[in-house]
């Protein structure tokens, strides 16, 4: 049964029109068809500019019913025909050996020819005063152009499949297309309709240069139907941003959107602000924007907080720790080799908890995956069984790599603290702070000091515990050249599923400072964090969303569990004739690579373009060294070497070429194939099997994996004389001796070196062949000592280790359950601090856009003073009053400068009432003294100022909350519905604690009587520098 989700827009056996062959689309109110018809049928081919442009004008802001949204299509993509293609020939820089004859005539031209003269020379004179934009042109020009011998050079029309992709957006659809079918039109679609709607829109692309270029090319439709588009580029100052923002079409980077959010969010006016709304999102590269990148924070910084020397202190006791680790794992390996022990599979398993990569580990798993799998059997048991302290008796700590987890186990949390003092027990810290605070016999101002030097020292526990796990996740779980790279004395992040180094982006909670520590560079403690937000948190803050890709169909629950979005597949234009051979496994790494390099000699030996892609920069440079060797002249591409990253991948489609490349060259820049490719590639290969057949009289059938290559060398087979026949897929040439096999194939032809965490990225990876209907062909060459067969967590059958084919889908499911496994334990535990930041930014902006903030102000001081009030006297008894009256007078005394003494023997009602309109009284005294102009800018900047002074310490907080919860072993369950108790506290007391510390400051605010309206005040210089 055909996939649902998958459009055919086209197809091989095309008796009539494209349009025909279109499967259905969904949600248009028609097939795909009758939709992309309806919009050809409208015929504005003989319809002049001025008429074009004032048919935008009457959808302009107007419902779009299903008659109006094809006129609005027909329109966009008669636009696109006209100022993308045939406005070209008014570009002074185009050049074409036919034009001249138009722009400087010699001689009589034809009626049409004349046209094209005569229009030429108009615009020309008429763009001294006019932008082009502003030019309105006759329909008889176009029609000119396309009976002329310019048209094939200056058609751009945008495809039915990028018609079809384009009303799929407007659906909150992202939508599949290959490589090379014109995403960047297909959007222009969805985008003009929403901005003609009145709406925002935002296209979201992957780096600035694609911003920028996308901008530029689709600007001229963009500007004839009226609509202003920009680009929000990383380099713009704030004014050029809000210059672009103001655009009804803005191009630009998530990240750099999201940054300008975050931002705005700490400005304290909304004239500061840069963005006008989020209502319209388009994002290229959706699957790896949403899904690979959605849990992505997007952090605002601050200063460093933590010690240096305390980081150096842990990672001596770290070393320490695993080289007696290390110890224990050696006695245990040595021990694996003895058949005759028992249990065998136990003490696998207790190495496997202790050292997942350990050489006797993957060796084991080479030779008996199933081995491996039911060791991990034993550890799920025990841990089920509550007996894990029996298999990590012995162990200083346990290795989860599957989570991304390792965690000390009794022994290794003595061994910590034997070196570093009390580190995981904070209860007699706490103890400690509780008869502080009850000690009434101590100044209240004391007991305050003494309470935040030991809440001080709490903190720094909690941040030395902290350390100590991430810096073991730094040595045990973190490999240089696989996770990162160590570049001009720094620390850069590599991209697992692209191979890019991501230079602005860190790891948190403390991981790289023990990364910088581990490798020797500069260490720089992690910054307060001001403002944070994931991915995906900005991108559910649009009113529509919707994006294209080029690998979306495996990502499709995840679209629509996180953003609510719909997958669907257009098939392209011309059908792929890639062929994609069944993958080749091999037992050890060493069989692996030879096979590797056997491969990518045969393929070059006949001029054939290789790409050879790897996981890690360690796997590039083990093939590039093996090439070498071999002799084969090869370019490199990974996250150390990629200075050149687009002319090697353009080049990468010569004949002879071989790349090795990590997955960085997936995206971004096409391989261009030489024109005469396939041509040179058949002559080389038929030269080689004649001197073949002339030493060797073999029958050789060569295997060419699709018909067409079969027909291509067919052509060419008949000039060696021998007699042939052939199948779909197959040449046979007969021959004396039995019969050998060889491999043909054209195009480029890509290698697979280990499997990827996700399907799609392999995907992607297969799909640098074989692009818009050319030839290609690719192979994945694994081993079972690779990282997926090694860490899978299935225990694998018989019948998987003989056939590799189920092999490798196994593993792979495998590993996309427990990645998919991880992301909602991600998504948990990122939804919790998200759902605060937008509740606070809410808050936050509420507080801007109040107009007097008088009634605010009333509101908090109720709730303090009550709250208050609530605290230190409600719980009294007979016989109780006094001392906690005078705790109460000292408290108000000391935070609001009101003495209450002649109140005592009031009850609490009455108290609270008395403290409040006293404090409402200090508040009118400050207003009176500065004028209600000042009064009011002051009262909103101290509360902005308390509360993202607050803001920063909560979310410290929070994340300290979640990296324990992510090294909690407990079930997921138990700890996401404990971390949401815990940090819904900490929220709640945050906000008690702003209001608090805003009531505080302004009832205590000093000002000169004298002060006026007009007058100049005094202020602390932290307030004083926001309200300048």
């Amino acid at each position: 049964m055909s996939d649902p989700s998958v459009i055919n827009v086209s197809s091989a056996d095309r008796p009539r029109s494209r349009v025909e062959r279109m499967g259905v689309l969904r949600r248009t109110g028609g097939s795909a068809q009758a939709f992309v018809s309806t919009v050809r049928g409208f015929h504005l081919t003989n319809v002049s500019d001025a008429e074009l442009r004032a048919r935008a004008d009457d959808l302009r802001h107007g419902a779009l019913d299903d008659d109006a949204l094809t006129e609005c299509f027909a329109v966009i993509d008669e636009t696109i025909r006209r100022r993308i293609g045939a406005w070209q020939a008014f570009d002074p820089e185009f050049e074409h050996a036919d034009i001249d004859q138009y722009r400087d005539p010699t001689h009589d031209l034809v009626a049409s020819d004349n046209v094209i003269a005569e229009t030429l020379a108009y615009v020309a004179e008429e763009s001294a005063s006019q932008y082009f934009a502003d030019i309105d042109l006759p329909s008889e020009f176009y029609n000119a152009i396309e009976d002329s011998s310019l048209a094939d050079v200056l058609r751009f029309e945008p495809t039915d499949e990028q018609i079809a992709a384009g009303r799929l957006m407007l659906d909150r659809t992202v939508v599949e297309m290959d490589a090379g079918e014109g995403k960047t039109v297909a959007a222009a679609f969805p985008a003009i309709t929403q901005a003609l709607s009145g709406r925002k829109v935002h296209v979201l692309t992957a780096n600035d240069y694609l911003a920028l270029r996308d901008a530029e090319l689709l600007a001229p439709a963009y500007e004839f139907l009226g609509l202003t588009v920009g680009a929000a580029l990383s380099h713009m100052s704030d004014a050029e941003r809000r210059t672009a923002y103001r655009r009804d079409i803005v191009y630009g980077t998530l990240r750099e959107i999201g940054f300008d959010y975050l931002r705005d969010n700490l400005r304290h006016s909304r004239g500061d602000m840069v963005q006008s709304g989020l209502e319209v999102a388009i994002v290229d590269e959706a699957d790896h924007a949403l899904v690979d990148d959605g849990r992505t924070p997007l952090i605002i910084s601050g200063k460093p907080s933590g010690s240096v020397r305390s980081i150096f202190r842990v990672k001596q006791a770290v070393d320490g720790l695993i080289e007696e680790q290390e110890r224990v794992v050696a006695s245990l390996a040595d021990s694996l080799s003895d058949e005759s022990a028992t249990p065998r599979v136990e003490r696998y398993a207790k190495v496997l908890l202790a050292d997942p990569r350990n050489d006797a580990i993957v060796s084991a798993a080479a030779r008996d995956p199933r081995l491996l799998g039911r060791a991990r059997a034993v550890i799920d048991t025990y841990s089920e069984d509550g007996l894990e302290n029996e298999l990590t008796e012995g162990l200083l700590y346990t290795t989860d790599p599957r989570r991304g987890l390792v965690a000390l186990t009794s022994s290794g949390s003595d061994y910590v603290e034997g070196r570093l003092g009390p580190v995981f027990d904070a209860a007699d810290l706490h103890a400690e702070l509780a008869a502080i605070e009850s000690d009434r016999s101590v100044p209240l101002t004391e007991r305050r000091r003494r309470q935040e030097a030991v809440s001080k020292r709490i903190s720094r526990q909690y941040g030395i515990a902290n350390q100590v796990h991430q810096m073991l996740r730094a040595y045990v779980l973190l490999a240089r050249d696989e996770d990162y790279i160590v570049a001009d004395g720094q620390v850069i992040l590599i991209d697992d599923l692209t191979g890019r180094r991501k230079t602005d982006s860190k790891y948190q909670y403390g991981l790289q400072a023990a990364l910088e520590a581990k490798e020797g560079v500069r260490v720089r403690p992690d910054p307060q964090t001001q403002a944070y937000l994931t991915v995906e948190g900005l991108v559910r803050q649009y009113g529509h969303v919707s994006g294209m890709t080029g690998t979306a169909l495996e990502a499709r629950e995840t679209f629509r569990r996180s953003y609510g979005l719909d997958v669907a597949r257009v098939e392209p234009a011309s059908p792929s004739r890639r062929v994609d051979r069944p993958p080749r496994v091999h037992t050890t790494q060493g069989e692996k690579l030879e096979a590797i390099v056997e491969e990518v000699v045969y393929w070059n030996r006949i001029g054939r373009p290789v790409l050879v892609g790897t996981r890690t920069v360690e796997q590039s440079e083990e093939i590039s060294r093996l090439l070498s060797e071999a002799q084969v002249v090869h370019n490199r591409l990974d996250a150390v070497r990629d200075e050149d990253e687009a002319r090697i991948v353009r080049e990468a489609g010569a004949f002879d070429a071989v790349t090795v490349s990590t997955n960085m060259a997936g995206r971004g820049t096409d391989i261009l194939l030489d024109d005469d490719l396939d041509e040179k590639v058949t002559d080389r290969f038929v030269r080689i099997l004649k001197e073949r057949l002339d030493t060797e009289p073999h029958s050789v059938r060569v295997d060419c994996g699709h018909p067409d290559v079969v027909e291509a060398l067919a052509g060419r087979i008949g000039d060696l004389g021998s007699p042939f026949h052939v199948s779909e897929t197959a040449l046979f040439i007969e021959g004396i001796d039995s019969e050998v096999t060889m491999e043909f194939g054209l195009g480029l032809h890509v290698i697979g070196t280990e499997m990827n965490e996700a399907a799609r990225v392999d995907r992607q990876l297969r799909g640098r062949s074989g692009r818009q209907g050319q030839h290609g062909s690719s192979r994945f060459v694994l081993s079972l000592e690779d990282r997926p067969f090694v860490t899978a967590s299935r225990r694998l059958s018989n019948s998987d280790v003989e056939d590799a084919g189920r092999l490798v889908e196994q593993v792979q499911s495998s590993i996309e359950r427990d990645a998919e496994a991880l992301r909602i334990v991600s998504y948990d535990l990122a939804r919790i601090i998200e759902r605060q930041a937008l509740n606070y930014y809410r808050a936050r902006n509420a507080v801007l856009d109040d107009e007097s903030f008088d009634e605010t102000c009333r509101e908090m001081a109720r709730d303090v003073v009550d709250r208050l009030v609530e605290r230190l006297l409600r719980p009294s008894i007979m016989g109780d009053y006094s001392p906690r009256f005078d705790d109460l007078a000292d408290t108000v005394r000391l935070d609001f400068g009101i003495d209450i003494e002649d109140l005592h023997g009031l009850g609490a009602e009455s108290l609270s009432e008395e403290i409040f309109e006293a404090a409402i009284t200090r508040f009118g005294d400050v207003q009176a003294a500065l004028g209600a102009r000042k009064y009011h800018r002051l009262v909103k900047t101290m509360a902005l100022q308390v509360n993202d002074g607050l803001w920063t310490q909560h979310l410290d907080l929070v994340q300290d909350l979640i990296v324990n919860a992510q090294l909690s072993m407990a079930g997921h369950n138990s700890v996401v519905a404990e971390l949401v108790f815990r940090a819904e506290d900490a929220y709640r007391k945050f906000m008690e604690q702003a209001a608090d510390r805003f009531v505080s400051r302004l009832a205590t605010f000093e000002i000169d009587e004298d002060t006026g309206d007009d007058d100049s005040i005094v202020l602390a210089d932290d307030v004083e520098a926001i309200l300048v």
